[in-house]
């Protein structure tokens, strides 16, 4: 687009210095007297002969006299010729500018053959800078000259060059209108070979998105090639209705029109034809997965193919017939073809031959399922490749590993492989094998959820593009980075990426990648909750995708403000922007009618949010008929969509017979589910499982939401199994089927089973969790551990063997559309007494003004500042966080009165419905699995109407699951019962960057915690390791030795992804070992033995909230082997925390009791400091003894 602009100006400049004059000077030419007439005519044989002669310089002195002596026709040759040498030497700018001229004076001199030359060069110049819509106007002008002079050969030359000029404009109406133009002409000259070509164009033209239209020229063709005696075309048209009813999936017209087609053929004396036609037939029954029929052509493909030596479309028979026996599991036939695919290689002793063979060989493995014999066929395909030096093959080979490897989850060996690749490429100077293989491995750990790995390739990348200067690959890159960052959750970060990427788009004039960058920046900024910047930015997004008239673009824009729109819960501006979409979808007619369908289900939705049914069934209504027209050019999908929103709407409205009815045309349509991968097969069960429980059909949902489970419980027992797979990935892969669990819950309720919903509860949580702490806890067995998940009678018996009164909450969520984030509409509660009775209660959580997510943070934004609580927060602060100034906070925090409301609100909604049913002694235990957001609440906190706090009533611990506590429970066993201490307090602190790329700054000293670390040091008989002495290196080897360890000093949070949450030890400066941090992945990988950890600093309990629980800190301690482990949920102040702790060891060591030990400093705390910021953070997850 630069150059065309660059030419546009300078022909400008060149027209206006050089066509004014020429043209001006004309009209003296009729008046010049007789002996100046004479004179001029030796001049014209003077510039006919050097006009002659062809180069540059003669074409100019031509030009020059031509223009002396007035001589139209010579000025317009000369013109064209140096047009013609300027396009040779490719100097576009001067050939346009001397068409130009020559246009305006053979305009003049009123000849429509020379214009019309004229006109076709202008033209033609226009189709080679690629410029279409100048192309099509010259060429519009040609056809009006062409009908003037009634020249309908030309005409309808010009009407081909039209319609195919807006082919390549993606504008098929226009295309087809000028074909239709072309149809007419060809029937009004009664030039039947044209008319057979334009039918046959016609035909192609719908074929792309109108199969009926497709069909119905073709059967035009069909008669007029018969007339003509065209057996050839007859034949082309023939398989042609064989594919297209192969994609429509009319078997019995496949059947049909091949026996046609076959018959022809064999009539034709080039056997070859035949050929074609069978390797057609085969492939229409493949596509319609009748894969006995599609077998019977191959084969009969390669015994023709064997018959003709047609070696290349035997080995291609051989292939197909390799993987069609595969998907049918056939796997002894697909051997034997797989053999004589390469014996027919083999023979002809061609090394590249053979590679070829064994790469398609692989494939074919791999397209019918059967990833591990495709790795046999590339891993024969590496060697060989290595053993003849073959580095292109080799470099292919390596690549195909990587993803087959990805198909088959194996991320160890995708990593080997695409190291390997990346060794090759850079010894060789490959820059584009080098970027391809660095993406490739980006990917790779960002799957594995190892982000600073994905962080470090992508900048690599980038490093590649500055040092080659490639722009196109820093703007790809930096985007990429905010991708990244995005997923992380760093969206400070993600947009000053998006910006860096957005400078380079405008830079380069790269309209889209400029659009899709200010999308990207509004999104980013709308999950910081900076809606005004979001909106700027979302609206910057639509004018861009307006300037690049691109009706698709245009529509997402739309679509994406009505969704701001909507989450902002502005439904009639969102609905305005949603019509917007409409009727511009409408006229969009590259994504053959998807759009509007899509529109059209948005508006349904819409609707159905404001509970208006009848407008909402009408678009569901016109969502579904528009989807039922496409379904062949896309899939089933798209009508499954509609049809899930209209059972919803149905059973919202009440109308359960018409929502029963959309639900079994659901049913019908997906049970392809069948025939899918096992990750596609959980994925999609989970979907329609969904979809029929939000439409009210219960017991069909169960039967999916169980099937799903059951299809990703084998796939958990595979990733449990490999080393490959670290703890994040495994939690990242959990996350995907929770919505499972969650809804066959809510199934299970509505159904009346209690019992068995809790079962479900139990299972769809931590599961990863309870893998981990199994594997450690079995880790002598010698088969791999496989823990199945809790029955009925198993989890009463843990709450006998904790002698407990276990509560465990779910949270239950609507799915309406994948648009909008789900949202709370119910609160389950399970009360498990020591004697085995189980009581449900649930709470309806629609009605709530302040969602419980919003009130549990308004709740803790109040309390959750305190030790280090300066610039050095002792939290790693999430960038987007919008924090008050610490001293507002605490101003705020005490001067709240004694009855907190927050507080209460959430005991209402979480303690009130069940108070009834939790023990009457306070020393009881009573032990809270919480859910999601209830991991950040305070229960010891909670107050009741007569502001009495949960902790005066009862001792409280917690749990991620009833499963932990068993395995907890049984753990316990095996730990240490001696008195070994660790205590640490106050180390010198390390330096950490709080925020990414920023200089790192010491974190702030703790004195109060040296004071309390010794206090507690001497309780326990041993000596506080304070100052230089706690390296990391030190309190690494002394963890798996002692039975208590008691840590004082800083925990900093990452709650993007938990595992980078740590503990703050004093850095060995002498070594110079690492920053002092001890993370929460680095003591996953430990083995330890202590009954009891004290992380007595902020946030240690917090971390990550996933389906699987916390991950940081904790959940590390307790996987390690630990029995139980103190944490907080907050910043705790200094000297209270000291004092709590001091209560708590003299407390544990009167009675063996660590949470009524914690209850009893509780207490005692706040009788000296009231506020519950000073006590209620700490909280005991694990074993009570």
């Amino acid at each position: 687009m630069l150059y065309k602009n660059i030419y546009i100006h300078a022909v400008v400049i060149i027209i206006t210095t050089v066509i004014h004059p020429v043209v001006a000077n004309l009209s003296p030419f009729f008046n010049a007297p007789k002996a100046v007439a004479q004179t001029a005519q030796e001049r014209k044989r003077q510039a006919d002969t050097l006009l002659q002669k062809r180069d540059i310089e003669s074409l100019q002195a031509a030009l020059t006299i031509y223009q002396e002596i007035r001589n139209q026709e010579g000025i317009v040759a000369a013109l064209q010729m140096l047009a013609k040498r300027h396009q040779y030497q490719k100097e576009y700018v001067k050939e346009i500018a001397y068409l130009q001229q020559a246009l305006v004076i053979v305009k003049q001199l009123q000849q429509p053959e020379k214009e019309l030359e004229v006109l076709e060069a202008i033209a033609n110049y226009y189709r080679r800078q690629d410029n279409y819509a100048k192309t099509i106007e010259y060429f519009q002008q040609m056809l009006v000259l062409a009908r003037q002079i009634n020249n309908p050969e030309r005409e309808f030359n010009y009407l081909d060059r039209i319609s195919r000029a807006y082919s390549l404009l993606k504008d098929d109406a226009k295309s087809i209108e000028s074909l239709q133009q072309m149809l007419v002409l060809a029937r009004r000259i009664n030039n039947q070979d044209k008319e057979l070509t334009v039918l046959q164009e016609l035909a192609a033209a719908y074929g792309q998105n109108n199969y009926s239209q497709a069909m119905a020229y073709y059967q035009q063709v069909l008669v007029l090639a018969k007339k003509l005696q065209k057996p050839d075309i007859e034949l082309k048209v023939l398989t042609r209705l064989v594919d297209i009813h192969g994609y429509i999936g009319d078997e019995v017209k496949v059947s049909n029109y091949a026996q046609q087609s076959l018959a022809l053929a064999r009539q034709l004396p080039n056997k070859e034809r035949e050929l074609e036609v069978l390797k057609d037939v085969a492939f229409a029954y493949q596509i319609m997965k009748n894969y006995p029929k599609a077998i019977d052509y191959y084969k009969q493909t390669l015994a023709l193919a064997k018959q003709l030596n047609e070696e290349l479309i035997e080995s291609r028979a051989l292939l197909k017939l390799v993987q069609l026996f595969v998907k049918i599991e056939n796997q002894k036939q697909a051997d034997i073809y797989a053999r004589d695919a390469l014996i027919l290689a083999q023979k002809k002793s061609q090394t590249n031959q053979i590679l070829e063979v064994l790469n398609e060989l692989a494939w074919a493995y791999h397209s019918g399922g059967n990833y591990h014999k495709g790795l046999e066929y590339l891993q024969q395909m590496l060697a060989l490749a290595q053993q003849s030096q073959n580095q292109k093959q080799e470099l292919e080979a390596l690549n195909d590993l990587g993803k087959f490897s990805d198909s088959l989850e194996d991320y160890a060996k995708v990593i080997y492989y695409y190291h390997q690749r990346l060794k090759i490429a850079r010894n060789t100077q490959n820059q584009e094998i080098e970027l391809e293989t660095l993406k490739s491995l980006t990917n790779a750990y960002l799957i594995l959820g190892d982000y600073v790995k994905a962080i470090d390739y992508e900048q690599q990348i980038l490093t590649v593009g500055k040092k080659s200067r490639d722009r196109k690959i820093e703007l790809e890159s930096l985007r990429s980075l905010g991708s990244i960052y995005s997923n992380f959750e760093d969206y400070n970060q993600a947009i000053n990426y998006y910006q860096q990427s957005l400078a380079l788009a405008r830079q380069l004039k790269n309209s889209e990648d400029e659009r899709m960058l200010v999308a990207d920046i509004a999104s980013g900024y709308f999950s910081l909750k900076n809606y005004t910047k979001a909106l700027e930015y979302f609206q910057q997004s639509l004018i861009l995708a307006r300037q690049d008239k691109s009706k698709r673009l245009e529509v997402a824009q739309l679509k994406e403000i009505g969704d701001f729109y909507l989450a902002r819960n502005d439904s009639v501006q969102a609905i305005s922007y949603f019509q917007q979409a409409l009727e511009v979808a409408r006229l969009d007619k590259e994504s053959k009618g998807l759009d509007e369908q899509s529109a059209l289900e948005t508006l349904g939705y819409a609707y159905l949010e404001l509970g208006d049914y009848t407008k909402a069934i009408s678009y569901a209504q016109q969502s579904l008929e528009v989807a039922q027209k496409i379904t062949k050019i896309y899939s089933e999908d798209v009508v499954s969509s509609s049809l899930i929103l209209l059972g919803t709407i149905y059973y919202e409205q009440g109308n359960y017979s018409q929502s029963l009815k959309y639900a079994q045309k659901l049913l019908e349509i997906e049970n392809i589910t069948e025939k899918l991968t096992t990750v596609d097969q959980w994925q999609s069960l989970k979907d329609i499982g969904i979809s029929l429980a939000e439409s009210g059909h219960f017991t069909a949902a169960e039967k999916k939401l169980r099937a799903s489970i059951q299809q990703y419980e084998s796939r958990r027992k595979k990733l449990n199994n490999n080393q490959t797979y670290n703890d994040t990935y495994k939690v990242s892969s959990f996350e995907d089927i929770i919505d499972s669990y969650r809804t066959l819950q809510k199934v299970l309720i509505a159904q009346n089973q209690p019992q068995s919903a809790l079962e479900i509860a139990e299972q769809g949580r931590s599961r990863v969790f309870v893998d981990l702490l199994a594997k450690r806890l079995f880790s002598k067995q010698a088969t791999p551990v496989n823990i199945q998940p809790l029955n009925i009678s198993q989890i009463q018996r843990v709450a006998q063997q904790q002698k407990a009164t276990i509560v465990e909450y779910s949270i239950i969520r609507r799915y309406w559309s994948d648009t909008w984030n789900p949202q709370q509409s119910e609160l389950y509660i399970w009360v498990v007494k020591p004697t085995g009775e189980i009581i449900f209660r649930q709470v309806d959580l629609k009605s709530l003004k302040t969602p419980l997510k919003d009130l549990i943070r308004q709740t803790r934004q109040l309390i959750n500042q305190g030790r280090g609580s300066n610039k050095n927060n002792l939290t790693i602060k999430r960038l987007d966080n919008h924090e008050a100034p610490i001293k507002d906070v605490v101003s705020q925090v005490e001067s709240l009165p004694i009855n907190h409301r927050s507080l209460q609100q959430l005991h209402q909604l979480l303690i009130a419905p069940i108070a009834d049913l939790l023990p009457n002694d306070p020393n009881s235990h009573v032990i809270f699995i919480p859910q999601d957001e209830l991991f950040l609440v305070p229960f010891p906190a909670l107050q009741d109407a007569q502001s009495k706090f949960l902790i005066e009533k009862h001792t409280i611990l917690t749990a991620p699951a009833i499963q932990i506590l068993d395995l907890t429970y049984q753990r316990r066993k095996l730990n240490r019962r001696d008195k070994s201490a660790l205590v640490v307090g106050n180390p010198t602190m390390p330096k950490v960057s709080f925020v990414p790329g920023q200089s790192p700054e010491q974190l702030s000293p703790l004195p109060e915690a040296e004071t309390e670390a010794q206090t507690i040091a001497q309780m326990l008989g041993t000596k506080a390791l304070i100052g230089n002495q706690p390296t990391k290196a030190t309190v690494i080897s002394q963890l798996p030795k002692v039975n208590i360890i008691h840590l004082a000093t800083h925990g900093l949070l990452d709650d993007r992804r938990g595992l980078g949450s740590s503990i703050a030890l004093a850095p060995d400066v002498e070594k110079q070992e690492g920053n002092g941090l001890l993370t929460a992945d680095e003591i996953l990988n430990l083995q330890l033995n202590a009954e009891l950890v004290v992380l007595s600093a902020c946030d240690t309990g917090m971390g990550k909230i996933t389906g699987d629980g916390v991950i940081g800190l904790s959940r590390s301690f307790i996987s390690a082997g630990v029995a139980s482990v103190l944490v907080s949920l907050w910043a705790v102040p200094d000297a209270p925390t000291a004092s709590l702790m001091t209560e708590f060891y003299r407390s544990w060591q009167q009675q063996p009791d660590k949470a009524a030990a914690l209850r009893q400093a509780m207490l005692v705390t706040m009788q000296q400091h009231p506020h519950p910021k000073n006590w209620a953070a700490f909280t005991i997850i694990g074993e009570a003894e």
